[in-house]
């Protein structure tokens, strides 16, 4: 067998989604690079990543075509931001292990109306905590990727 053939040597899901997610509230691009086997064909176990992380993109995708990175910073290793319209995406990239967060202060006047788990639709309770927007029962996955969604009253920008 090659190594492309073997797929304990292929780049893990988890691993290829959270290059992607640092990407994305970079607001930078993210290219996935594969390469044939021998006889011009992908082999398999690459093929079978490419449709595993295909599939997830589709299910979070309102979180990704047409966002942009922000409105705040990333921290590291916890989560980061992308945005369009009135709705923030919170990428929790699975060292973070609260089941509660607040957001950074928003504008005055701006609530939360809704707020949810992108790939599951679970909704998830939010309150006012002074200028900021306070998300509560978060049931993130660990050492994982997970999109939660908070849709405001106005647009961000």
């Amino acid at each position: 067998t090659t190594l492309m053939e073997d797929s304990s040597k292929i780049m893990s899901l988890k691993n290829i989604k959270r290059i992607f997610a640092d990407c994305m509230v970079r607001n930078m691009c993210f290219l996935v690079n594969i390469g044939p086997d021998r006889h011009g064909n992908v082999p398999e176990p690459v093929e079978q990543r490419l449709i595993e992380f295909g599939n997830w993109v589709n299910s979070v995708s309102e979180a990704i075509y047409n966002t942009r990175g922000g409105p705040w910073q990333p921290v590291d290793g916890k989560y980061g931001f992308c945005y369009k319209c009135n709705t923030v995406y919170i990428y929790f990239l699975g060292d973070y292990a609260e089941d509660t967060f607040v957001l950074p202060p928003v504008d005055n006047g701006m609530k939360a109306v809704n707020a949810y788990n992108v790939h599951t639709n679970e909704s998830i309770k939010t309150s006012k905590k002074g200028k900021s927007i306070l998300l509560k029962g978060l049931s993130l996955i660990q050492n994982d990727l997970t999109v939660i969604a908070v849709v405001l009253n106005k647009n961000i920008r």
